[in-house]
């Protein structure tokens, strides 16, 4: 499944993580990187919110994310799910994006279009075997 939108979060920045679950270990600052993670959230950098609006897809089709040129992955790693779901949140943690997955474990990759940021973003969800 894929659903996107094109958005320009508040403070630039959109929050990946399991529905009720990563409120609880939302990183407490970003320390001047682009991505930071805890086991049950990651924040990610987006384009500035005043210079437009940043495409973004949530998918578990890795070929969606191949069709469109010019990413690079910048994150992998694992992502707590408990409640089987994959989420995007704004700052104020109002929801944008959702995915249903199947276990209580999810790998992630986020791939995105420029080292600082981006305009266009891809959050690949792998389930992961448990």
């Amino acid at each position: 499944m894929t659903t996107e939108i094109k958005i320009a979060p508040k403070n630039s920045l959109l929050f990946v993580m399991d529905k009720d679950y990563g409120e609880s270990e939302i990183p407490e600052s970003m320390d001047g990187k682009r991505i930071v993670a805890t086991r049950s959230c990651i924040v990610v950098g987006t384009l500035c919110e005043v210079d437009g609006e940043t495409y973004v897809m949530l998918t578990d089709n890795k070929i969606r994310v191949q069709e469109i040129s010019g990413l690079q992955k910048v994150f992998s790693g694992i992502l707590a799910t408990p409640q089987k779901e994959v989420n995007l949140y704004t700052v104020h943690l109002e929801p944008i994006l959702t995915l249903s997955v199947s276990n209580t474990e999810s790998h992630v990759e986020i791939w995105a279009n420029h080292k600082t940021e981006p305009d266009k973003l891809c959050v690949l969800v792998i389930p992961s075997p448990i």
